[in-house]
């Protein structure tokens, strides 16, 4: 049982990356916050977001600057 969650969160994260990589950035925040919710106590995920989010926010202050 444990490794088909592990299987399914690794699918689940290599999914999402790959949305992330392809510039499809709102289909990967959702996935890696479905991700969070199911896993919770797997940190990748929610480092992820994190790292999109300061993206976001630098990109942001670039186009107010």
């Amino acid at each position: 049982m444990k490794n088909n969650k592990e299987f399914e969160l690794v699918h689940r994260l290599k999914r999402a990356d790959e949305f992330e990589g392809g510039g499809k950035m709102l289909h990967a925040i959702q996935l890696y916050q479905a991700i969070t919710h199911d896993f919770p106590d797997d940190n990748t995920a929610w480092f992820k977001l994190i790292e999109i989010y300061e993206k976001w926010i630098k990109l942001k202050l670039r186009l107010v600057s």
